[in-house]
């Protein structure tokens, strides 16, 4: 799989990108730490500075079906966002996490520091171990395609696990990734590489 490298938007060197999918807006978190969202439903555009909402040391941000902001910190604690900064939920469930995610019901999934993946059932993380026996970095749901997880592996590469078939599939990318967001309109891929830059490619 081939990327179309936007370079690094804004000028910042990036760690994660995600997707709002409430507004169609991007959030970043740079290497500082620091994070910002883009505006306009193109990853061309430059964005607007947020910092470190509540002095947070940022690994992600994302958020949820209502539009609720949620992060990762850099310690693997989790972050809900109330008022101007982020209420510290603590390690949920016992996990220190590299990124947090919610699926097409709404449900929060992770990955945790140690590569595997965890499903949220309210109280407890339900561990669904090494997705197709990769450690991983970072999942995506595709919503247009139900039970397919865009998975970026601890080598920086690219897979598609399938939930019903519990297989993962190397999609061979020519980029080393850090991570990978699945955008539906238009559909394609949009990551960051390992040197900070935007990428897309087209599904």
């Amino acid at each position: 799989m081939d990327f179309n490298d936007h370079g690094k938007i804004g000028g910042w060197t990036l760690n994660s990108l995600t997707l709002d999918s409430t507004s169609s807006e991007f959030y970043v978190v740079g290497t500082a730490a620091n994070s910002g969202k883009i505006y306009a439903n193109d990853v061309l555009a430059s964005f607007n500075d947020l910092g470190k909402p509540g002095n947070w040391q940022l690994k992600m941000i994302t958020a949820d079906s209502s539009g609720n902001l949620w992060a990762v910190g850099t310690l693997g604690n989790v972050g809900k966002m109330v008022g101007n900064g982020f209420q510290d939920q603590g390690n949920m469930g016992g996990w220190k996490l590299k990124m947090l995610t919610f699926d097409p019901d709404g449900i929060i999934w992770c990955v945790g520091v140690n590569g595997n993946v965890g499903k949220w059932n309210g109280t407890s993380w339900e561990d669904q171990g090494n997705l197709g026996n990769w450690m991983l970095d970072w999942i995506a749901f595709d919503t247009s395609n139900a039970g397919q997880i865009y998975c970026v592996g601890t080598a920086n590469n690219l897979g598609l696990y399938d939930q019903n078939a519990k297989t993962m599939k190397d999609l061979n990318s020519t980029w080393q990734l850090k991570t990978a967001i699945v955008q539906q309109n238009p559909h394609r891929l949009v990551a960051v590489g390992m040197a900070g830059n935007v990428g897309t490619s087209s599904l």
